[in-house]
C-alpha cells in the first residue's frame, strides 16, 4: 500500500490483465507463467505475489449467487478499491474448519464482508483453500503500474479494449458469465438487448449487415459504449 496525494492507494497491474486476455483469446491449452502462492495461515501476502495472481483472483472471484453477488458485478478497478484478498488462516479460526485432515473454509463464516472462492475453479490451484476475500474498511485508490493506458493507445480497438478490461466486469469461467458479465475472451461481443435503434441506424449507414443477428456482432468500441 502507498500514498497518493494523501490517499491510501493500491497497485493494479493492467499488463497482467492484458496478457491474460491475449492468452484466453489464443485459447492456449496451458500457461507457462508460474505463480508463487501464499501458504495457509500466512499474514498479509507480499504485494508482488498478489499482483502476479490478480488476473486469477479477480477472474474467479465468484458467481452471481449468494454473498458472491457483492463482487460479481464489480470491474477490476472497483474490485481493487473495495475488496482485498487475504490468505486463509490456520485453525483455530472461525473462518476455517478441518475436513479429512485438510483446512477448509467454514461456510457458516461467509457474510457480507467475508467471501470464500467458489468450489470447482478450473486449474491445478485450489483457490478456495488458499485465499478469501475481505471487504475493505475504507476504499483504496487504484494506482496503475505497468499498465497500458487507454488514452495512450494508438488505435481505437486497443483503446476500448483497455477500457473494457479495466472498467467492466468479466469472468474467467464461461459457466458463470451473463450478459452484463461476459467471459473475458468475449469482451467485444455486443449483446442483442444492448443495441439501441440509434446504434442500429449508425451500423446500417456504415454498411454493417445486421441480418445475421446483432448477437454475432463483435466490436470493442460498440461493446464498451453499449
Amino acid at each position: 500500500m502507498s500514498e497518493c496525494w494523501g490517499l491510501a492507494c493500491k497497485k493494479i497491474k493492467g499488463g497482467v490483465l492484458l496478457r491474460r486476455y491475449e492468452s484466453e483469446l489464443a485459447e492456449k491449452p496451458s500457461r507457462s507463467i508460474q505463480k508463487v502462492l501464499p501458504k495457509v495461515g500466512a499474514e498479509e501476502p507480499d504485494e508482488e505475489m498478489y499482483l502476479r495472481c490478480f488476473d486469477d483472483l479477480y477472474g474467479f472471484r465468484g458467481k452471481n449467487e449468494g454473498f458472491s453477488r457483492h463482487v460479481y458485478f464489480l470491474s477490476p478497478w472497483e474490485f481493487v478499491m473495495l475488496w482485498k484478498c487475504v490468505p486463509l488462516p490456520k485453525p483455530p479460526s472461525p473462518l476455517v474448519r478441518m475436513v479429512n485432515s485438510c483446512v477448509e473454509p467454514n461456510p457458516a463464516a461467509e457474510c457480507d464482508d467475508i467471501l470464500f472462492f467458489p468450489a470447482g475453479i478450473p486449474g491445478d490451484v485450489d483457490f478456495r483453500r488458499r485465499w478469501y476475500l475481505r471487504r475493505r474498511h475504507r476504499p483504496m485508490v487504484p494506482a496503475p503500474t505497468n499498465t497500458p493506458m487507454p488514452d495512450q493507445a494508438k488505435h481505437a480497438k486497443k483503446k476500448f479494449l483497455l477500457y473494457s478490461l479495466y472498467m467492466r466486469p468479466w469472468t474467467l469461467c464461461p459457466e458463470w458469465a451473463c450478459t452484463h458479465v461476459p467471459c473475458l475472451k468475449n469482451l467485444d461481443i455486443v449483446p442483442r438487448d444492448h443495441m439501441t435503434q440509434d446504434l442500429c441506424n449508425v451500423l446500417e449507414a456504415a454498411s454493417v449487415d445486421l441480418r445475421a443477428g446483432v448477437h454475432e456482432l463483435r466490436n470493442h468500441e460498440l461493446s464498451w459504449r453499449c
